[in-house]
């Protein structure tokens, strides 16, 4: 047997401006077609303690060509590379830094607790307290924040907190709030 008839590599083609700007121009009608929005804010999410892999840069690199808002996302470990609160400050400040650097318009941090997981505890609330401050004292970047708790919803905590097991029937505090958004919403011609 032949040892060419074995080789299938495909031949490679280099690609001229014009064809690239021909398959850019028809990716795009074919996403306008479908009703994507081209211009519509792209959410990118880095890697915890600082880091970037190679499809968020591809994809970074894809979007800006494109003049797509970035939404940057990121979520610094309490309990991480920075250690506790205050070190891990430091790494969520150069956490926003860097998605500025790397394009980003909107930031959202979600501080992390490693032992906790979740982001309702002392430690993350203070570290996302302490940085957004620092953020919106020192620049003129957007920056957004959450707070997971543990007790989300489809949760065991989350069903113990809003409803009496024994009657399965809403905690009074539950039904309260209820009642009241309901007389709220209704006040303001929201048909219930």
């Amino acid at each position: 047997m032949e040892t060419s008839n074995l080789n299938i590599q495909p031949q490679l083609r280099v690609l001229s401006d014009e064809q690239i700007h021909e398959i850019r121009k028809t990716a795009l009608s074919i996403l306008r077609d479908t009703g994507v929005q081209v211009k519509a804010p792209r959410a990118m999410v880095l890697i915890s303690e600082l880091q970037v892999d190679d499809v968020t840069m591809t994809r970074l690199a894809y979007y800006l060509a494109y003049g797509c808002p970035i939404y940057m996302a990121f979520t610094p470990l309490v309990g991480g590379y920075g250690g506790g609160p205050a070190g891990t400050a430091i790494v969520a400040v150069a956490s926003f830094i860097a998605a500025v650097l790397l394009g980003g318009e909107v930031v959202h941090v979600g501080p992390q607790h490693i032992k906790y997981k979740q982001q309702t505890n002392q430690h993350s609330l203070f570290l996302a307290s302490l940085v957004n401050q620092a953020v919106a004292r020192n620049s003129s970047i957007i920056a957004t924040t959450s707070h997971t708790t543990s007790g989300r919803p489809g949760s065991e905590q989350y069903a113990r907190e809003l409803y009496d097991l024994q009657t399965l029937r809403p905690t009074t505090e539950h039904q309260a709030l209820y009642d009241r958004l309901k007389e709220e919403l209704f006040g303001m011609g929201v048909p219930l």
